[in-house]
């Protein structure tokens, strides 16, 4: 920070500002770093390569570990902030962005800046008019109080300095036109915070201990297991590693992969078994998994609380399953002598389609049945029809219902077309007969199906 003595009277204070431009505008530049920190409120910390992403009750980073003849891994860290000094954390981030923009265009911009004040200063020096005079140092100072902020915090001091000398220079001015009224902004004369130091990039074992910490605290298993394989992977290439570091790596790694084993075994067993208990109906057996596998969770230390936590919401919803069948199967046995007895009375039914079979067939094939074949079909179909509207089939029960009356009636729609055929050929009726008698067709192979399914317990999965 460069400090400037001041000179007594108006025109003394302008050149004091042109000389304090000077000499902060010939500043030096600083090496940029890419890495953040993120302190923890424990005191450790741990590296970020970029800026972290913040999310309402997590920040998500990422660590990037190399060494040795091995590539540079780059893994995903979900930090949880509750354990993070936010205000340390986010003042070191500042100061990178600082120092990053310091070494992209910070000093081109600053210096501009302090060009364009050292042209306003020579104008206030060259001036005789005290209110253009005043309203040249007021501008100057507006434009300069925010530029600081504006830009990422670069040149706090500097800039909180030159701020503190126009107020000097404007209250002299306002003195000088005759204003013995007047309030000075004392905000922007306070000290600018002090700029946080920037630590230097982590070496291996730094890098090391950073991906053990970050292990530590993330509670997502797969971001802890990925980032201690990458530990591993570099601590067996770098030579230059801590020994008793590249110890603790590789002994947590292999206790994370027993846990992991664990938890996996845990999850695949409780499938399985779920899914025993869904297809059999069996509502309280699934309760009882699901109570065993929070047990197992706790034995295990409660180690991986993300993914238990999406675990039991599946298991929920197996328990759900498993009482909608074993619903279904209560159902089924309230209904099974209704269903069954529906079904005996579509028997006859069925018969009757199929006796009039050759009828329909020849229709199919576009050829004319005698009119007598077609009066018959006819009577049964209609027979057919008032069989199916007398009968009150269960809910289970309605949608094949109504697929066999729709049947029914296309089955009649082609008899009567057939009808019309036998008393005059015409290949466009026979085309429309043959059409219609095939949808009545598969409607009733449909018809048959559906039945089939609705005669059993209804199945969940």
């Amino acid at each position: 920070m460069v400090r400037c003595v001041p000179r007594r009277g108006v025109v003394g204070r302008a050149g004091l500002a042109a000389a304090c431009l000077a000499s902060i505008a010939a500043g030096g530049q600083a090496p940029s770093l890419e890495v953040f920190q993120v302190f923890l409120k424990d005191g450790r910390v741990l590296h970020s390569h970029g800026e972290c992403a913040t999310l309402p009750d997590d920040l998500v980073c990422v660590v990037r570990l190399e060494g040795g003849q091995v590539d540079a891994s780059h893994d995903v860290l979900t930090v949880p902030r509750e354990l993070v000094d936010e205000e340390r954390t986010g003042a070191y981030a500042r100061a990178v962005r600082a120092r990053a923009y310091g070494n992209s265009r910070g000093e081109r911009e600053y210096a501009e800046l302090t060009a364009d004040l050292s042209r306003v200063l020579t104008e206030l020096e060259q001036s005789d008019d005290r209110d253009r005079r005043l309203g040249i140092a007021q501008m100057a100072r507006a434009r300069i109080a925010n530029w600081s902020d504006d830009h990422f915090g670069y040149k706090a001091a500097e800039t909180s300095q030159l701020v503190a000398l126009f107020d000097g220079v404007i209250a002299e001015l306002r003195v000088a036109a005759g204003q013995t009224t007047f309030s000075l902004d004392l905000i922007a004369n306070l000290a600018p915070a002090e700029e946080m130091a920037l630590l230097p990039a982590p070496d291996v074992t730094e890098a090391l201990r950073g991906a053990l910490t970050a292990a530590d605290v993330t509670r997502v298993a797969a971001e802890r297991l990925a980032i201690l394989r990458s530990a591993q992977r570099v601590a067996s290439a770098a030579t230059g590693a801590d020994p008793e570091v590249r110890n603790a790596v590789a002994s947590t790694l292999k206790a994370e992969e027993a846990v992991e084993r664990r938890y996996r075994a845990l999850m695949e067993d409780a499938i399985a078994r779920a899914d025993v208990a869904v297809r059999h109906g069996r509502a309280s057996v699934m309760q009882r998994l699901i109570w065993e596998v929070e047990a197992a969770d706790r034995d295990l230390g409660s180690r991986r609380p993300r993914e238990m936590a999406a675990f039991g919401r599946r298991l929920a919803i197996e328990l759900d399953l498993a009482m909608q069948q074993q619903a279904a199967y209560q159902r089924w046995e309230q209904v099974k002598d209704t269903l069954l007895a529906y079904e005996l009375r579509l028997r006859p039914i069925f018969d009757k389609w199929v006796s009039q079979r050759r009828v329909l067939r020849a229709l199919t094939a576009l050829t004319v049945p005698s009119p007598s074949d077609v009066d018959t079909a006819q009577r049964r179909f209609g027979e057919i029809s008032r069989s199916l509207s007398a009968l009150r089939p269960l809910p289970e029960l309605r949608e094949v219902h109504a697929v066999l009356q729709s049947a029914t009636q296309m089955a009649q729609q082609g008899l009567i077309l057939g009808e019309r055929l036998t008393v005059a050929d015409n290949a466009a009726i026979a085309r429309n007969a043959s059409s219609v008698i095939a949808g009545a067709e598969l409607l009733l192979d449909q018809a048959r199906r559906d039945l089939v399914v609705a005669l059993n317990p209804r199945k969940v999965r």
